[in-house]
């Protein structure tokens, strides 16, 4: 005699939510790649900008080591990013079955995530922005 307790049964629910967290992760993995791509495009404009001053302006030096450090700290962001992105994702393999306690802890860790992912691009766009700016108001003096 077999309990039906003792099957677990697929919960339909579960399985769209941890769907739609595979697809938001795939969408991370993108984004942190672009993110990747700017910041070397972003720190080539400094290099291109250092090599092409006449002079040496110490106030422009110190904004572009500015700029530089902002650059190294989003780095480390989206390096932490990359792996709990990648954690993630593991955590979702499709053949897993989702136990109510495992689907709570995917759906807090999604979040705080989700979270994070916001801000470091929040963060990012406007370093490029401020960047852009910046070297603008360099050429127009």
């Amino acid at each position: 005699m077999h309990s039906e307790a003792a099957i677990p049964k697929p919960d339909p629910k579960a399985n769209l939510l941890i769907s739609q967290f595979r697809r938001e992760n795939e969408s991370w993995r993108r984004t942190l790649e672009f993110l990747i791509e700017e910041d070397i495009i972003l720190k080539a404009g400094i290099s291109e900008v250092l090599k092409n001053m006449n002079q040496t302006d110490e106030s422009i030096l110190k904004k572009l080591e500015h700029f530089h450090n902002r650059l190294i700290e989003q780095n480390d962001t989206v390096r932490l990013l990359r792996t709990g992105v990648a954690d993630m994702g593991k955590k979702m393999n499709p053949d897993y079955y989702f136990e109510p306690d495992l689907s709570n802890s995917i759906t807090l860790t999604q979040r705080m995530l989700r979270k994070q992912m916001e801000t470091a691009e929040l963060e990012f766009l406007k370093l490029k922005f401020d960047f852009n700016d910046y070297i603008d108001r360099i050429f127009q003096n």
